[in-house]
């Protein structure tokens, strides 16, 4: 198979949620839930505690990614909204970014199914890791929410910082995600690989054999000359991501993640835009992973720390574009509204905080994003995963 760029291994049923104001005030009310109840659980065994969840993220304007304990919860939530069919996993969302501007890729996908095989571009060839996999879909559901939004009942108060999303999804297919450990045979043209999504395992002896059979494949890959990325994630259990990137780090070249993801592994809040938070975070980050280059993304800037760091300023203008043509036009998008958005000039406070933190550190390169203030309707899922898509797109380039 002659692709130059290969993806894998997550790829699911997607149920995007509609925003609808009148449709989570009503749950609220419904189920009369106190500013005290805006929390974390541990389990979240019913719709009540996925509720709490779901507004404790919209309060502090965080993503995230929860796991119900059954997909009964996860479907009947799902369907109190509106929603749309669509293709989810960082890497079947990063090859569809590509093939809407006509690249076309190779994708190792842990599930395939009839909505799938319809929903996929004709410029995707996916190879399912597991072939005898069932047709039943474990839907991934997004509540995606706006900037400004004033939640006011009896018993909550609070305005939304900045536009994000909440994921949750209950599916025994990716808990069981599936490697292909010989498919660098399928990729032998390959210039490059983005791996992700071991955050969705969440047994420990599954991970063990996961992580086994994917040191074969990078190590088959990088034979073959392949550049391995690896999208980061954040984790239910923490000590399984610090496994999996012990088990990793020897195969990447670079590894990224966003800022919720950054302030996961830090364990502390950050404010984006204090270019000495972020630094000593990235530095502390860095030293840890063992990887040549960290690349981490916000909706301010993207930032390289490492080797070389300053000859992937085309690479991360890249993935800041393909993420910003998502924002703007959701799905609806081609290459001549990507090359429209590369036009776009930078935000102001994101030039002025780039430049400032590149001051401080010489092996740090900073792009500040576009000003896309003016999008009256955003789109929030995906955005991460547009960015991997546009990485792509300059690193073979590179080669």
């Amino acid at each position: 198979m002659k692709e130059k760029i290969a993806l894998g291994i997550h790829a699911v049923v997607d149920w995007e949620g509609k925003w609808d104001a009148d449709v989570l005030r009503g749950l609220v009310e419904e189920y009369d839930i106190k500013e005290s109840e805006i929390a974390l659980p541990d389990n979240i065994d019913s719709e009540r505690k996925l509720l709490c969840a779901v507004l404790y993220y919209m309060k502090h304007g965080a993503g995230a990614e929860l796991f119900p304990v059954s997909d009964e919860i996860v479907e009947s939530f799902a369907k109190k909204f509106q929603y749309k069919v669509t293709i989810g996993g960082t890497a079947a969302r990063a090859a569809i970014a590509l093939a809407k501007i006509g690249v076309g890729s190779l994708l190792q996908m842990s599930t395939c199914n009839d909505t799938m095989r319809k929903l996929l571009p004709d410029l995707i060839h996916g190879i399912p890791a597991n072939p005898n996999c069932e047709e039943k879909i474990y839907p991934h559901v997004s509540v995606s929410y706006p900037k400004g939004y004033h939640l006011k009942t009896e018993n909550l108060d609070f305005i939304t910082p900045r536009e994000n999303r909440v994921l949750y999804s209950h599916d025994l297919e990716s808990f069981h995600l599936p490697v292909l450990e010989n498919f660098a045979d399928y990729a032998p043209d390959a210039e490059v690989f983005l791996l992700s999504s071991f955050c969705e395992v969440l047994d420990e002896e599954v991970m063990k054999d996961r992580m086994a059979k994917c040191r074969k494949m990078l190590g088959k890959m990088r034979q073959n000359g392949t550049f391995v990325v690896f999208e980061d994630a954040c984790y239910v259990k923490q000590n399984l991501r610090k496994y999996v990137n012990d088990q990793l780090h020897e195969y990447i070249d670079i590894l990224s993640m966003n800022e919720d993801e950054m302030m996961d592994y830090t364990g502390c809040k950050i404010d984006v835009m204090d270019p000495d938070a972020v630094l000593k975070a990235i530095k502390e980050i860095y030293e840890k992973l063992k990887v040549p280059v960290l690349f981490v993304h916000s909706s301010a800037w993207a930032i390289a720390y490492g080797k070389d760091a300053q000859k992937y300023y085309s690479t991360l203008e890249s993935g800041i574009t393909m993420a910003s043509t998502r924002f703007r036009y959701g799905d609806d998008y081609g290459i001549e509204e990507f090359n429209e958005v590369k036009n776009i000039a930078p935000a102001k406070a994101n030039v002025d905080f780039s430049r400032e933190i590149m001051e401080k550190c010489p092996q740090l390169y900073c792009v500040p994003c576009k000003d896309m203030s003016f999008v009256k309707h955003p789109t929030s899922v995906g955005l991460g995963d547009s960015f991997c898509g546009g990485l792509l797109i300059d690193l073979i380039k590179k080669k």
